[in-house]
């Protein structure tokens, strides 16, 4: 953590209440609020750093961008396998092919050139550090097939992407 960061204001929400959101000392709401946990904590700051810090423990203390990243990509890939476990589960196995499968299972890698002919009936879960140079975009399947993507490039990015695949809610507050 570096001199002018700060932690983010963790809130414990009981379930069936609404959350009780911080405010700086001037009565100000906090920029960012993050959701964790379905719900029953909330994270507040004003930098998205903190926020990756209530996600990946630990995160602060990495020292430049470079550590960071690979904590991102780190909790990308454990993030990646839970999901694809969950959404696997929830769709099973049925009309998937053997290769189909063991990519899902983690026990195949999906080549570059496979990736727009995705067409399981189950998505599958990837992250863009493995597929995608930087500031490129990531392809999406042909009809039929999804692929749902987690982006660890930057901070906001790798919110983002957690945000949009229902892991966390980040929400921007705005003047």
């Amino acid at each position: 953590m570096t001199d002018n960061e700060t932690r983010a204001i963790v809130v414990p929400v009981p379930p069936g209440e609404d959350p009780k959101p911080p405010v700086r000392p001037d009565g100000s709401a906090y920029r960012f609020e993050l959701a964790v946990e379905g719900g029953t904590r909330r994270a507040y700051a004003d930098e998205l750093g903190p926020l990756v810090e209530v996600v990946i423990p630990g995160y602060l203390d990495q020292v430049g961008e470079d550590q960071r990243l690979a904590a991102r990509e780190r909790d990308a890939g454990r993030v990646r396998m839970l999901l694809q476990a969950q959404l696997l589960a929830h769709f099973g196995p049925a009309g998937c092919t053997r290769h189909q499968l063991a990519v899902l299972n983690g026990a195949a890698q999906l080549a570059q050139d496979e990736l727009r002919g995705w067409h399981a009936p189950v998505p599958l879960v990837l992250v863009t550090s493995g597929y995608v140079e930087a500031g490129g975009q990531p392809p999406h399947a042909e009809e039929g097939g999804v692929i749902l993507w987690i982006d660890p490039s930057s901070e906001e990015a790798y919110l983002d992407s957690l945000s949009a695949l229902h892991v966390i809610m980040l929400a921007e507050f705005t003047d």
